[in-house]
């Protein structure tokens, strides 16, 4: 998927489907998500992240399209679009809440304290 596609499926999610909306949601101006959405740049990996929380993708998912598009030569494009393809296995896993890795706190544990005897 490239960049443009991912800032249209983030413009669905505001309520106005601005590109400024889109840029106050990521963090980034109104003139990087005209340049994402004419081509003209892609995204940048901590971006990528940001754009994959919000639609609740894998994170390595987002970043790998973006790499795909920003490959110079058919050797590393088929490298990340290789790594793309296992993506999706790996979100069928299920996400631990105490995780760290799945973007979610651990659920806190309310501890009585025993009473003196």
């Amino acid at each position: 998927m490239t960049t443009a596609a991912y800032i249209d499926k983030c413009r669905k999610l505001t309520a106005t489907g601005s590109d400024y909306a889109v840029a106050k949601l990521i963090g980034v101006t109104q003139d990087a998500i005209h340049r994402y959405r004419k081509g003209e740049r892609v995204m940048d990996n901590t971006t990528a992240i940001l754009v994959a929380r919000l639609l609740d993708l894998p994170p390595l998912l987002v970043i790998a399209d973006c790499e795909v598009q920003r490959a110079k030569d058919d050797a590393h494009r088929e490298l990340w679009e290789d790594l793309r393809t296992r993506i999706p296995k790996w979100k069928q896993l299920k996400r631990c809440k105490a995780c760290p890795l799945s973007g979610r706190a651990p659920a806190r544990k309310t501890v009585k304290p025993k009473r003196c005897p």
